[in-house]
């Protein structure tokens, strides 16, 4: 049986291009030159907050609920955002500012898509579970 990472309400059809539209907003938005440093407190606050609620919904849904899960998804985010912002300042030494902003974004959207899919694909184990 193919696991079922998000709950029910994540996987419908009308989420998909809510989720979509605000990766692409988030992609464009991030470019602007106005966009606060992501360690400033208000993106870094927003970050450490978003982290913890997906990592925990994600959790959850699997079983797993509890304070770990959200610690652990609010720490991710934390490093995400400074080891992000250490390796887009040493990307930008060499490439122009917008290829270091864009080959970060294309390294992150391949983590993701690597995540999901070796979560997507674990099996269930039905004597453990």
């Amino acid at each position: 049986a193919r696991r079922q990472v998000a709950p029910a309400w994540l996987r419908g059809k009308a989420v998909r291009p809510v989720v979509l539209n605000l990766a692409v907003g988030d992609l464009v938005v991030d470019k602007l030159p106005f966009t606060p440093k992501r360690t400033e407190p208000v993106g870094l606050v927003a970050r450490l907050g978003l982290g913890a609620l997906s990592s925990g919904i994600l959790a959850s849904s699997a079983g797993q609920g509890g304070p770990v899960p959200v610690v652990v998804g609010a720490a991710a985010a934390g490093a995400a955002a400074f080891g992000g912002m250490a390796g887009r300042a040493a990307s930008a030494r060499h490439l122009p500012p917008i290829v270091a902003a864009l080959a970060e974004d294309v390294l992150a959207g391949a983590l993701v898509v690597a995540a999901w899919r070796a979560v997507e694909t674990t099996p269930i184990d039905p004597i453990g579970a």
